[in-house]
């Protein structure tokens, strides 16, 4: 039997009857024991605690009553997260901890599928590869190839791999088609297209469209604010409960990064990561996927389409580099959020008009590919292949650098720019500017720094310069094109030698769950990587 700690007495009653009506008008006008009673728990050998009620109060007040790490403390539920992945949370660690864990129970209400695991136990050895066992020895024999799953391999070029598009038909067959449908529209009549199709076989489609408010145009059509996460909330409510397919196409209505301004690229971001972030937040958040069936095709709800941003065949010169982002962040959410996830959809640059029917049936009955390819009457998937590419692999001509040359890194302070800047100085280069948002202190108080991370990146310079090497640490935000123009106008005043090089290691950590990300979060990452590179390439091309 499970003892029962009295908060009345801070102990376990010796009497299993005490707990009389007596005994709750007593505990209800006398001081809790909390103290005595943790006390008393964790003298029976009990160090785990599952509170169970809305938020974790007495978790943390238990906390307090023991030494520190000397219990485990465990939530039920807690405010402003989702029930469910706070309990499997607190599952997981239970489990973890020790706990005999009822798997046949927690699985009863689920459909689970069997796969099979390899027979052989985890072996648990150390496979990293190691500088000094990779660098060839002039004396030494060429050490043996050695075999891992059949496969020979030859030093650290055979194990490098890249995304490749191969050729595949379309491989499920199914009767049952959408029949409800939400499409976020772009302007160049994708969406209409879609939706056309969807409704002369009898389904209906809901047109959203981008705008500065919420109305409801009526004909099945709808305008949100795409910068307003309520409006989606909104717009799910209403037509969500029945949908089957959601196919956002917004990202179609990026503009051409040559010709386009920073600004314009922002609201490109807005419309394609940004309210890809709103969609998936609003569906995730709701009780609709609960309810959705449980068949694997039935589940691939929301849908992404670009244009001409996917280098499918070699033969297509350039990529719409606006649209490139959907799929980094397209990619990270189908891994957070399998359930609602269905895929990427690339279509032709070309845009020759035979997109519909293809990307209709890509979406209608998915098979097991979600990263896809749409060109022409061809269909391309992404693998990863191993390179026999000479340049990626490592064997292509050896880099060196002019001593002629100044060479640029942003994020030049960083972890990585520094080592970026030792490998420039390794490979010849004379002249190395390093970007920062931070600058260092005066040379003249170099002496006397006692930070850390600031003397860690004064002592990299100041080696740097012992080796004949000259470096300007220069406070510019890479994404500030006013700052990267008076740098430049600087750099060519000074008679300073020609940038011949740059390396963009800049950027910004503010690592969440798409589940918890915010749009600011988002941006803050985005600007320094997409506006510095843009910048870069137009000054320094």
């Amino acid at each position: 039997r499970m003892p029962v700690v009295s908060n009345l007495c801070g102990r376990v009653p010796d009497d299993a009857s005490a707990f009389t009506a007596n005994y709750w008008r007593n505990h209800l006008r006398e001081a809790v024991q909390f103290v005595d009673g943790i006390k008393t728990i964790t003298d029976l050998g009990i160090t785990t605690f599952v509170e169970a009620g809305p938020q974790a109060t007495l978790s943390g007040m238990g906390a307090r009553c023991v030494a520190k790490d000397a219990a485990t403390w465990l939530p039920s539920l807690a405010k402003g997260q989702d029930d469910w992945q706070v309990i499997l949370r607190s599952l997981q660690s239970l489990y973890v901890s020790g706990a005999n864990v009822d798997w046949k129970s927690f699985d009863a209400p689920y459909s689970r599928a069997r796969v099979s695991l390899p027979l052989y136990p985890f072996a648990k050895q150390r496979h990293w590869l190691d500088g000094a066992a990779l660098a060839p020895s002039a004396t030494a024999p060429a050490p043996a190839r050695k075999t891992i799953a059949g496969s020979q391999l030859n030093g650290l070029t055979d194990w490098l791999y890249q995304v490749r598009w191969i050729a595949k038909e379309h491989a499920q067959q199914s009767d049952a088609t959408p029949s409800h449908w939400i499409i976020f529209a772009d302007t160049q009549g994708v969406g209409d297209a879609l939706a056309r199709r969807v409704r002369a076989r009898g389904g209906d489609a809901v047109l959203v469209r981008a705008s500065n408010l919420y109305a409801d145009n009526g004909e099945d059509e709808i305008s949100i604010d795409p910068m307003n996460s309520a409006d989606f909330a909104r717009l799910w409510s209403q037509y969500g409960k029945n949908c089957d397919r959601v196919a956002h196409l917004w990202s179609l209505d990026a503009p051409n990064v040559d010709d386009a301004t920073l600004q314009s690229l922002h609201h490109a971001h807005s419309l394609g990561c940004g309210t890809l972030l709103h969609l998936i937040q609003t569906i995730a958040s709701s009780d609709v996927l609960q309810a959705r069936s449980t068949d694997a095709h039935s589940q691939r709800l929301l849908w992404c389409v670009t244009r001409g941003a996917q280098r499918v065949e070699a033969s297509i010169n350039g990529i719409s580099a606006a649209q490139a982002p959907l799929w980094g962040f397209g990619r990270s959410a189908a891994l957070e959020h399998g359930r609602l996830w269905g895929g990427l959809i690339d279509l032709d640059s070309t845009n020759n008009g035979n997109d519909i029917e293809g990307l209709l049936h890509e979406i209608d009955a998915p098979d097991n590919e979600n990263q896809i390819g749409l060109r022409n009457t061809k269909r391309f998937v992404a693998r990863l292949k191993r390179t026999k590419d000479a340049a990626a692999s490592g064997n292509g001509h050896e880099i060196s650098c002019s001593p002629n040359a100044t060479y640029l890194v942003t994020g030049g302070l960083g972890g990585l720019g520094l080592h970026v800047a030792k490998w420039l100085g390794s490979k010849g280069a004379k002249h190395v500017v390093l970007f920062g948002r931070t600058p260092l202190p005066p040379r003249a108080k170099w002496g006397t720094v006692t930070d850390a991370t600031a003397r860690e990146r004064i002592d990299t310079v100041c080696a740097l310069e012992e080796n004949g090497i000259e470096v300007q640490c220069a406070s510019v935000d890479v994404s500030d094109e006013a700052q990267l123009r008076a740098f430049i106008a600087a750099h060519e005043r000074d008679n300073k030698p020609p940038v011949r090089g740059v390396v963009h290691a800049a950027g910004v950590i503010d690592d969440h769950t798409v589940a918890q990300l915010s749009m600011d979060s988002l941006t803050t990452v985005m600007r320094p990587k997409v506006d510095g590179t843009i910048l870069l390439h137009r000054h320094f091309d």
